[in-house]
């Protein structure tokens, strides 16, 4: 019996050192996909970017250039517009993909003002307030003002894409002991379990990639991001 047992045991060891080989084959092949679709992406970005911004200047000087009817004017302005979206969308998406450095220790408060001033005049028009509150002793932190600016963008965009009107908001930068807490919170409906669950998860549309892009900056910096259900919101 007791040879039996150990025979057991045996097989029962091999059995769980095969599962944790599979496991670890199966993490790292699923690395390696990701590193090969990231590279694959990251490139496909590089070629669509010149080709978008050429396409657009074509355009100005188009409009400059030749006398067009009011209709043809509109046409054209619509045009405009889509390749602006289309560049600003392979823009956030090469910051997505960006495994670069970090930033640089600076002044935290600026920036964040500045992000928040570009949606104030847009969120007022949807019957909306964005509150602004900085403790005035924030420390210098290490980031990269474009791209903490255009993570705010992306996440003050999704909220006036997403939030219904009369709605309220508030930005806020604290110190907590050697960190610095940044908060955007809203009083709106909030998200559902399944929806704050996926929403790190890469989505369609630029609008699909501002949390993902919220997270993968920070990280670089050395924070993080996570997103929370509030009393009001």
């Amino acid at each position: 019996e007791s040879s039996r047992a150990r025979a057991a045991e045996d097989i029962a060891k091999r059995l769980a050192a095969s599962e944790v080989d599979l496991s670890k084959a199966r993490a790292a092949q699923g690395a390696h996909v990701e590193q090969l679709t990231r590279r694959h992406a990251a490139s496909l970005v590089a070629r669509l970017k010149p080709g978008a911004a050429a396409a657009y200047e074509r355009l100005r000087e188009l409009a400059a250039s030749v006398p067009l009817s009011d209709t043809e004017s509109a046409s054209l302005r619509r045009a405009a517009s889509a390749l602006a979206g289309l560049s600003d969308a392979v823009g956030i998406v090469e910051r997505y993909l960006d495994d670069g450095p970090g930033g640089e220790a600076g002044p935290l408060a600026p920036p964040l003002e500045r992000a928040a001033g570009d949606w104030i005049a847009a969120l007022q028009h949807k019957g909306c307030k964005l509150v602004v509150k900085l403790d005035k002793d924030l420390p210098a932190a290490v980031f990269d003002p474009a791209d903490l600016r255009l993570v705010l963008d992306q996440l003050l965009r999704h909220a006036f894409e997403t939030l219904p009107a009369r709605c309220e908001l508030m930005l806020s930068a604290r110190r907590v002991g050697k960190k610095i807490v940044v908060l955007l919170e809203d009083d709106g409906p909030g998200m559902s379990s399944r929806e704050a669950a996926a929403a790190f998860e890469p989505g369609p549309g630029a609008i699909g990639l501002a949390w993902p892009l919220a997270r993968r900056a920070l990280r670089r910096w050395g924070g993080n991001a996570s997103l929370e259900k509030s009393a009001s919101g």
